[in-house]
């Protein structure tokens, strides 16, 4: 199994990964098919497991989507292990975050604003010595071509606290708090009824442990 000792390798295999996802989705459904959200644990410096939501259920609601992640992200910690999270979704790239706006960014990109792009995120909240969670996140900008074809612009990084890390979203605080649940160290039994649990909860699951 490769190792994964730093951040930036973490973060480098679920971008690169994202990507082919999303030229693969791009190719067989057409344009304006999402990346669903992949959420990928790691223990120490191994890639753990990759719980994807069901493409039916991106179709829900942002409310639902959160609260339903809210529960794998909580399993992923709680019940197998994983000291590190790494978040992959679709989103938005501001090209100029300085100019206040009365719009959320989706709604800026619909109506025509040129400095909103779509992009692919990822977010990847550690723990470092078991202190205060660190956040770090790349922004992969993207538009579509002709012939579906994807034209991906300069990978953007930025690392700061959990709650600066991407305005208006919950995830990283709740990536932080799952990492912070207490392990239970389920029994095999118990973990396949909690996989068939996330199963049924809109999930699909890969384990490499």
């Amino acid at each position: 199994m490769d190792f994964y000792p730093d951040t930036y390798s973490k973060l480098a295999l679920a971008l690169s990964s994202a990507q082919v996802a999303k030229e693969s989705l791009v190719a067989e459904f057409g344009v304006g098919e999402d990346v669903p959200f992949n959420f990928i644990g790691w223990i120490d410096d191994r890639l753990a497991m990759i719980v994807q939501m069901k493409r039916d259920r991106m179709k829900n609601p942002i409310e639902e989507r959160f609260s339903i992640s809210s529960g794998a992200l909580h399993v992923m910690g709680a019940y197998f292990g994983c000291d590190e999270l790494t978040m992959v979704a679709e989103g938005y790239h501001n090209k100029m975050p300085e100019i206040p706006r009365t719009k959320t960014m989706s709604e800026a990109f619909a109506n025509g604003d040129a400095n909103i792009s779509e992009c692919l995120t990822v977010t990847h909240v550690a723990l470092p010595n078991g202190h205060e969670p660190e956040a770090t996140l790349i922004s992969a900008p993207y538009q579509y071509l002709a012939d579906k074809f994807i034209l991906w612009a300069d990978n953007l990084a930025y690392t700061r606290g959990v709650g600066k890390i991407l305005r208006d979203s919950p995830f990283p605080a709740m990536m932080a708090m799952s990492l912070r649940a207490e392990f239970e160290d389920p029994d095999d039994d118990e973990r396949f009824r909690i996989l068939e649990a996330l199963g049924e909860n809109g999930f699909n699951t890969q384990i490499f442990m």
